[in-house]
């Protein structure tokens, strides 16, 4: 009596495994394409935040440093506070230190602010 492969329709085991196994790795591949995407639209959030963060900070420091009567416009485009105990310049979560010594704290909105050194003292105001 001879079989025939494949005469009644089944299928072994091992090709099923096969299959499954296929399917599992596209499974983890998709998984991991989704995941670092997702990853570098966070890290891109993070690195902007960051970047504004250190910009200002050093625009504070800059005008410290430059001495009194000097003025700088900078461009904020985030939302901002100046901690004047702790010195930092914080943007969302990010903390920035500078080199100046603030006249008072601030919390500022996105929009064009004139940083001034006022005999040593840093005053942020509106432009």
């Amino acid at each position: 009596m001879k079989y025939k492969i494949f005469s009644k329709g089944q299928v072994s085991v091992e090709t099923l495994l096969a299959i499954i196994m296929v399917f599992v790795l596209l499974i983890v591949v998709f998984l991991q394409n989704y995941t670092v995407s997702y990853s570098n639209e966070t890290l891109m959030d993070i690195y902007t935040k960051k970047g504004e963060c250190l910009r200002f900070a050093f625009a504070i420091s800059k005008a410290y440093i430059e001495g009194a009567g000097t003025s700088i416009s900078y461009d904020l485009k985030e939302n901002t506070e100046i901690l004047k105990q702790e010195k930092f310049v914080k943007i969302g979560e990010d903390y920035c230190r500078f080199l100046a010594i603030p006249s008072q704290s601030y919390s500022l909105s996105p929009s064009t602010y004139i940083i001034r050194n006022n005999n040593g003292l840093i005053e942020i105001s509106s432009s």
